[in-house]
């Protein structure tokens, strides 16, 4: 029995149209609900990554968090403060060295000018004695 032996009558031509129509719409439906079932999918992947931050951010913390953050940035602050003193004393120290070194420098100098003086002197005296 070939395909163009059978003969439809009007039951099996309902049936057919019914079977297409069938097969039509769950296409189209498969298309349509397509982006919803992508949606669907997305909102389960972003809850789970709201869960994780929640987990992080709640996680066994006695203290509330903004406190304690802004508690380091007032301690960082202080700190930056403390550190900006200390430079400003090590840079007045340093001026005090540079001074320091100066009239070292000028008091060798003056050493030197005596010593000079002195060994004139003592030539003279030598000379004077013979």
């Amino acid at each position: 029995m070939g395909f163009s032996s059978v003969t439809l009558n009007s039951g099996n031509w309902l049936t057919l149209i019914a079977v297409v129509a069938l097969g039509i719409f769950q296409v189209a439906h498969g298309f349509v609900t397509r982006p919803q079932r992508q949606a669907v999918k997305e909102i389960h992947e972003q809850r789970e990554a709201v869960k994780e931050i929640h987990e992080q951010t709640v996680n066994t913390h006695d203290t509330n968090m903004r406190a304690d953050i802004d508690k380091s940035i007032a301690i960082s602050a202080a700190t930056d403060a403390k550190v900006d003193r200390m430079l400003a004393e090590r840079a007045s120290d340093a001026a005090k060295m540079d001074l320091m070194l100066t009239e070292v420098r000028e008091m060798r100098r003056d050493v030197s000018d005596h010593s000079t003086q002195i060994g004139e002197i003592r030539g003279e005296l030598r000379h004077l004695r013979k």
